[in-house]
């Protein structure tokens, strides 16, 4: 699957959603709580085969989905 945007990349592999400790939920504990890469409210869901991470902002009507790019500096962009 290729995403359009800025970024036109590809998913090389989702993440199921569950329990704390699975798969996005642990990525999820990661990157929002221990290491503040994103806000909370937002939720990884997959990756590319670049490193980077997708994720899906939980607060907006429409759930836009954003990358969170893993060069350093990290910043999140949104892929529309």
């Amino acid at each position: 699957m290729i995403f359009g945007g800025i970024h036109g990349t590809d998913v090389s592999e989702c993440w199921l959603s569950g329990m704390e400790g699975e798969a996005s939920g642990g990525t999820y504990e990661l990157l929002a709580k221990k290491h503040n890469s994103i806000p909370a409210h937002f939720l990884p869901f997959a990756v590319d085969s670049f490193g980077n991470t997708f994720l899906v902002d939980c607060e907006r009507p429409k759930a836009a989905v954003y990358i969170l790019l893993h060069e350093l500096p990290s910043k999140i962009q949104s892929l529309r």
